[in-house]
């Protein structure tokens, strides 16, 4: 089943039993419907991952915990590694998940609960409630992650969009202060760094073919990507106060992720690294933030 949202601006469909994952946006663009995330391929309709679709959520935790281990509150825990060539548990353990869908006139509300499943990847139960909305020219997804134990949780999300490069180089711009250094295996151990000027965005910049696989933090909730045609705004909560840009995708699309916190973001608290984005909820505490995206075209068709 593809569950399908649609205004005269924007065009979204999702996929409830893998992820409540976005397979396909479209934005009408001079009249005409265009893909502005990558389009899921056919196959993946009737397989298990949503790996290659539009988008995705990240939740409770975003990004790599190596080996799978994680510290919390001077205890260890241990998740099942879910990307065995990197030895990882990656991205949380709701993207592949059947989740419940709910409609009204302007969104789509999806909602997952982890008692669900008997093997969910997570020692903590909670509850994730994403809502689509399409409200004029502005596409918004809110997210709301639920601690439904009885004690603290460790707790972060995010959404994995692929745009499209749209047949030219776009050019990006975003604000940060700081960017994560790591080896091969994209896992930090200590603080961000001061960003070096290769990985400065705050002036436009074409992405050309730039290979950047990058947290960014202390990111100001505020990015802009321009194709020839039109340009791309995207506003987030403070809450994801950390975002991911990944250019190395094998369909050469570009992944923009506003996260709540930083990779391994368990680990480095338990460090005591600061200024990680890492979270915890309390028992029926709930954590909230959203994403608006809108276009500005040459035509001024697609207005904020």
């Amino acid at each position: 089943m593809i569950a399908t949202l649609e205004n005269e601006h924007w065009r979204l469909q999702l996929l409830p039993r893998l992820g409540a994952s976005p397979m396909a946006l479209q934005a009408k663009i001079a009249g005409v419907w265009q893909d502005i995330m990558r389009p899921t391929p056919e196959e993946i309709l009737a397989g298990a991952s949503s790996a290659k679709c539009s988008s995705y959520t990240l939740a409770p935790w975003s990004n790599r915990i190596p080996n799978g281990e994680f510290w919390f509150n001077n205890q260890m825990y241990t998740l099942r590694i879910n990307i065995p060539k990197e030895q990882t548990a990656r991205h949380g353990d709701v993207q592949d998940r059947e989740w419940q869908i709910e409609r009204t006139s302007s969104s789509l509300i999806c909602i997952f609960d982890s008692d669900w499943y008997s093997d969910i990847n997570f020692p903590f139960a909670f509850t994730m409630k994403v809502t689509h909305t399409l409200e004029q020219q502005t596409y918004r997804t809110t997210l709301e992650l639920t601690n439904i134990s009885h004690q603290a949780m460790p707790a972060g999300f995010g959404i994995h969009p692929y745009f499209l490069r749209r047949g030219t180089t776009p050019t990006l711009r975003f604000n940060a202060t700081g960017v994560y250094v790591t080896d091969e295996t994209n896992i930090p151990n200590k603080a961000a760094e001061p960003i070096p000027t290769h990985l400065q965005f705050q002036q436009a910049k074409q992405l050309e073919d730039k290979q950047i696989d990058h947290v960014f933090n202390d990111w100001d909730g505020k990015l802009e990507m321009a194709w020839q045609d039109c340009t791309m705004h995207m506003t987030a909560s403070q809450v994801f106060s950390h975002l991911v840009v990944f250019t190395g995708a094998p369909d050469q699309s570009i992944a923009l992720e506003p996260v709540t916190h930083a990779t391994n973001a368990f680990n480095l608290a338990h460090a005591g690294i600061p200024n990680i984005g890492h979270q915890i909820l309390e028992p029926n505490q709930t954590l909230r933030g959203e994403i608006n995206i809108w276009l500005e075209s040459q035509e001024q068709l697609v207005l904020p």
